[in-house]
């Protein structure tokens, strides 16, 4: 699969966690991930990533799972996660739901995690300067059609204009690097499940005022 993209694109990079109907054994669901400009990616997240994974897994090639950090992970490796966190500069978004979470009426966890997670990319992109957004989720063959339903709506507006975006599913190849949000609230490893990222000319620049989700109908 193939995304292209231009310089100025907001690129965010979604994954899930737990089990969306909180099934038993499950008492956690959250989507999660991490929001970077394209221009950015290789630099702030898939180079200084596949740099942790060597140090790991002492391979920038091998997929780095929260499971191979070990039951207590190690200080050492700890730390170099810790690291990346610290120091790369790129947007983290995640929300949760619990089986403690009161719901509303036939709200489903998948619907109160959207929501949120959709003001939480308004809260970024009101201080990004960029030209259109794509939201990418990992595949998922249990939850796809729910995510999709629930994100099949995402518009936004610039001050009453509508913005360029669209969110997508797409698989994640083995190599890609990845990090369960029992780490951390950002997973930079769906940042390869784009697939090649062919990069335009750089497009200009524009400010955030009023930015806001718009709700087909509304």
């Amino acid at each position: 699969m193939e995304l292209s993209v231009s310089d100025q694109s907001l690129l965010i990079f979604v994954d899930d966690t737990g089990h969306e109907a909180l099934v038993p054994g499950h008492p956690i669901y959250g989507l999660g991930g991490c929001a970077v400009m394209a221009a950015d990616l290789e630099r702030v997240i898939r180079h200084p990533w596949q740099e942790v994974r060597r140090q790991i897994r002492g391979s920038a090639d091998t997929p780095l799972h929260a499971a191979a950090l070990g039951h207590p992970p190690c200080r050492e490796d700890t730390e170099v996660v810790a690291r990346f966190f610290r120091n790369q500069p790129f947007a983290r978004i995640g929300a949760t739901v619990t089986v403690n979470t009161t719901l509303a009426g036939e709200f489903a966890p998948i619907d109160a995690i959207a929501g949120a997670l959709k003001n939480r990319i308004v809260d970024i992109a009101k201080w990004t300067p960029f030209a259109d957004v794509h939201v990418i989720f990992e595949a998922s063959e249990r939850a796809d059609r729910r995510i999709e339903a629930a994100f099949g709506d995402f518009r936004l507006e610039e001050n009453g204009r509508p913005i360029s975006a669209n969110a997508i599913s797409c698989p994640r190849p083995h190599t890609i690097p990845r990090l369960k949000l029992l780490i951390s609230s950002c997973t930079p490893s769906a940042a390869r499940c784009a697939g090649a990222l062919r990069a335009k000319q750089a497009s200009r620049r524009i400010s955030r005022r009023c930015f806001t989700i718009r709700i087909p109908g509304g």
